[in-house]
């Protein structure tokens, strides 16, 4: 072939070339944009969320304390346990671990928070125990007994409810997998044919 078809051939080549990789570039900018656009999002959700979470563990108490009413109240104690003395993160934490106290493991399940109502299928919480509950939310974090009522709906319950409803998806979840892994061993499972 002579020289100048050769030159020809090459040139397209490297014209081909640099416009696919250019085209490459191109698609591979585009994606990443993309991409960053969507952890952009992300990371604001995440943002939004880290604030939300931060500010609920973080609430000032005082708005629901008697200024000037730093005196400790008396010590709360259910099957020689004192339930001032239980720790916890925050109010939700420690509301968690001393319905754990107060409660069976099945009573959490099977059961809702006090005062319940005809409406629903589960049964209340029994009460004489959750007022041990009330006293020592009360009492650990010294909220004053006119707000305490404004302070549980607000910061406590929810979170119990949510804690509640935790525990029974859980036992869910344990059953279903204990039910999957029985099924597995099973004689009739392992047939083969």
């Amino acid at each position: 072939l002579p020289n100048d078809i050769l030159n020809d051939e090459e040139n397209n080549k490297r014209c081909l070339t640099a416009s696919s990789t250019s085209s490459i570039i191109q698609h591979i900018d585009t994606l990443f944009s993309s991409v960053r656009r969507e952890n952009e999002k992300q990371f604001k959700e995440l943002s939004k969320k880290n604030d939300r979470k931060h500010n609920i563990d973080s609430i000032d108490l005082s708005a629901f304390r008697e200024p000037g009413n730093d005196q400790p109240r008396d010590d709360v104690v259910h099957d020689n346990v004192n339930l001032l003395r239980i720790r916890g993160k925050n109010v939700g934490d420690y509301g968690r671990q001393v319905l754990r106290c107060l409660y069976s493991r099945e009573e959490l399940l099977v059961s809702i928070l006090p005062p319940g109502g005809t409406q629903f299928s589960r049964k209340p919480l029994d009460i004489v125990r959750f007022e041990k509950f009330h006293d020592a939310m009360r009492g650990k974090y010294r909220i004053a007994d006119h707000y305490y009522d404004e302070f549980y709906n607000k910061l406590v319950r929810p979170k119990l409810v949510d804690f509640l409803s935790d525990e029974r998806k859980r036992e869910r979840q344990k059953q279903s997998t204990n039910s999957l892994s029985s099924q597995s061993s099973s004689p009739d499972h392992n047939l083969s044919f």
